[in-house]
């Protein structure tokens, strides 16, 4: 309990930090993995949607989220993202692996 209790707080620092930076990346990500740790996948998902819309070429959330659409089970979503961020990186032996 004590660790969603502190993980929760982290979520909420993360989120108000966005909302005063809503430009910054790197907060996104961290809160995509607070919300992985938490087991709140969807909320993951739409956390590096998020970053696909500030830079549709992050060839990390391209991959994070191609991750979680596998996870639940939309094959075609999660190709779709491998695959664009394939054009990004052709030489990423982790987005072929995925594929």
């Amino acid at each position: 309990m004590e660790d969603f209790t502190y993980n929760q707080t982290l979520i909420e620092n993360t989120l108000e930090t966005i909302k005063n930076d809503p430009t910054n990346i790197e907060n996104y990500f961290l809160l995509g993995k607070l919300y992985i740790v938490q087991n709140e996948y969807d909320k993951a998902l739409r956390t590096y949607e998020e970053i696909l819309k500030i830079n549709p070429s992050d060839v990390q959330a391209l991959v994070n989220a191609g991750s979680l659409y596998f996870f639940f089970e939309d094959y075609r979503c999660a190709v779709k993202h491998y695959l664009i961020a394939s054009e990004f990186e052709p030489e990423s032996y982790s987005i072929y692996f995925n594929l």
